[in-house]
């Protein structure tokens, strides 16, 4: 019970940061022609990485038609979230899991560019 009232929280705060990012940071980072921050850039980078994973195996599956969760559970691990396909879901049933999976992962690869930008800082003040 706890561990998935914890679960769902992660889930809620990825989603929210991936929102975020996509919604309010991408567009004023394209938009503002200025030089990005150490974080900024790293938070833009891996951000559209974690966009660019579930693109790729969505892919994957429309050309082969071979499912690919277990194959995408360690880049893409908030596709757990598409465990809650089974049976025989409605159209939007499968756009909603899809689009809260790639958006919540948007989130997760945001949040770690921003620990690659803190131990990067933190790396380069000791020097």
């Amino acid at each position: 019970m706890l561990f998935s009232i914890l679960f769902l929280i992660l889930a809620v705060l990825l989603l929210v940061s991936g929102i975020a990012i996509v919604f309010v940071y991408f567009p004023r980072w394209l938009m503002h022609r200025r030089r990005l921050t150490l974080r900024e850039r790293s938070v833009a980078w891996f951000a559209l990485i974690g966009l660019l994973i579930p693109i790729v195996f969505i892919a994957k599956y429309a050309v082969t038609r071979t499912e690919f969760v277990t194959e995408a559970m360690f880049v893409w691990p908030v596709a757990l979230i598409l465990m809650d396909l089974t049976g025989r879901p409605s159209n939007f049933a499968i756009f909603a899991n899809f689009s809260l999976a790639i958006v919540a992962n948007v989130g997760l690869y945001g949040w770690l560019g921003v620990f690659v930008a803190w131990v990067r800082e933190k790396s380069n003040s000791r020097t």
